[in-house]
């Protein structure tokens, strides 16, 4: 009974940075994702907006892998499995919480640092990461057509920052 004890905890330490990875994947994307895109592997293609590099999103899998053998270097449970820095919390398995947080961390930040190809992202861009610049803040997207002066949308990424005006309002126009 315990060995399947230690299974579980082992496969639930080590899938829960994948869905972490999934659910920031999909945050990022606003929810949008090209179905028929997702489907190139089964097609027998190579190639579209989700193959990345040779049909691999590196971002994920390296914060999935690396959250993954975190997550089991720090499991603690006594008497079955104690990973190599599992005593390292005075005997309390905070293998689950360490793993979610690298995986979370990790990903967040390779896509800070390296982006996605735009076209990944779909019609109204990435929800993060936004630019972080001083005096910038997010404009929503207006809901409607109306006689406001940012009607039409403008391009693409455009919306996602807008300078503060001078005054330090919100509602301050930038010139096109």
């Amino acid at each position: 009974m315990q060995s399947i004890s230690t299974f579980a905890t082992m496969i639930i330490t080590c899938t829960t940075p994948w869905m972490v990875v999934m659910m920031l994947g999909f945050y990022t994307r606003r929810g949008w994702y090209d179905p028929d895109a997702l489907q190139v592997f089964n097609r027998r293609q190579r190639g579209g907006r989700y193959w990345f590099a040779h049909g691999w999103n590196w971002r994920g899998m390296t914060a999935w892998w690396v959250a993954a053998v975190v997550g089991v270097l720090f499991t603690n449970i006594p008497g079955q499995f104690v990973g190599p820095l599992g005593d390292l919390a005075n005997g309390v398995d905070i293998s689950l919480p360490l793993s979610l947080a690298v995986a979370a961390v990790l990903f967040l930040g390779l896509l800070r640092l390296f982006p996605e190809p735009r076209a990944a992202y779909g019609p109204e861009g990435r929800a993060w990461p936004v630019p972080s610049r001083s005096r910038c803040r997010r404009s929503p997207a207006p809901a409607r057509p109306s006689k406001h002066p940012s009607w039409p949308p403008r391009p693409a990424d455009a919306w996602l920052v807008r300078p503060v005006g001078a005054r330090g309002h919100r509602d301050a126009r930038v010139s096109r």
